[in-house]
Formats: C-alpha cells, structure tokens, sequence
C-alpha cells in the first residue's frame, strides 16, 4: 500500500501536462518528417519539369504553324506547374507554423514542468515573446500578439488575414 500512496505523492499535473506536451510534439515532428521527405521529391519533380517546358516551349513555337493545339497543351500544363509550385508555397509556410508550434510547445512543457517558475508572470511572457520572436510569417506574429494581448480567435485571426493580404506574403520561389 505505500508503493500506491509514494506513486499519488509523485504524482503531479504539471509533469503529465509536460509529458503530454512532449508527445504532442513528437507525433508533429513526426508528421512534419514524413511529409518533407514526401513534398521533396515532389519539388525535386516540378523542378525538372520545369527546366525541360523551357526546352519544350522552344520546340513547340517551331511547330505551333502546323499544330497549334501544342502551344494549348503546353500552356495548360505550365499553368499547373505553377499551381503546384504555389501550393508547395503554401506547404512551406504550414511546416514554418508547425515549426513555430513545436518550438512554442517545447518551452511551454519546460516551464510547466518547472516549479518555481510555471507561477511567475515574467516567466510566461518570455515565453510569449520567444514564440512571437520565432514566427518566420508576419501574419503569425500579428495573430499571436492579438493572441497574447487578449483578443478572441475570431479577432486574432481576422487580424492575421488582414495582414497577410496587405503584405502579399506567397511568393514563388
């Protein structure tokens, strides 16, 4: 019976909510692993496909006399190119966020699992800080600072958005 009541005595919230922070964390690394390995080869592909439409493209203005429907085909298939390209932009700032989100929950778990200093104001705006300091994306520091400063989610994001189309934030790469 005292194995049960020294297990209760160690037992905290603090140090689970650590634990499950972690393995938060983990299972996003995870994910964010997988799908790099995945959308690489993906960029690798769209690249070479792209160096070769230039190579195509001059062939078929010598041919498009003869068969315009060339030129048709090698419009579409370029205009998908860039598609593509832009949503591996769109991949790029998600792995960006997730990055900022696993940075932000590693410290919290820290601070959490630290006694002295989980009750400290100071503590936790540090903590504020450094995540808005590690956001790569200007709209993501926008909608973490509406956060921090007391806005609702609705608010904060309709800030973040805002920002974001006022600043053009996708570009090609």
């Amino acid at each position: 019976m005292s194995n049960s009541n020294s297990n209760k005595d160690n037992w905290h919230y603090a140090s689970k909510t650590a634990t499950m922070l972690m393995q938060t964390i983990a299972h996003i690394e995870l994910s964010m692993h997988e799908g790099e390995a995945s959308i690489g080869t993906v960029i690798k592909t769209f690249n070479t496909m792209g160096q070769y439409m230039d190579s195509i493209q001059e062939g078929v203005q010598e041919l498009a006399e003869s068969r315009p429907e060339l030129g048709e085909k090698l419009n579409y298939v370029s205009s998908h190119i860039t598609e593509a390209i832009i949503s591996m932009q769109f991949y790029d700032a998600l792995t960006q966020r997730l990055q900022t989100v696993i940075k932000g929950l590693g410290d919290m778990s820290v601070l959490v699992d630290d006694a002295e200093k989980r009750d400290q104001q100071s503590a936790w705006e540090a903590l504020q800080q450094s995540m808005r300091s590690s956001c790569s994306i200007h709209s993501d520091t926008v909608f973490l600072e509406a956060i921090c400063s007391g806005k609702g989610f609705e608010e904060a994001h309709r800030l973040a958005i805002e920002s974001q189309q006022a600043n053009d934030e996708i570009e090609l790469f």
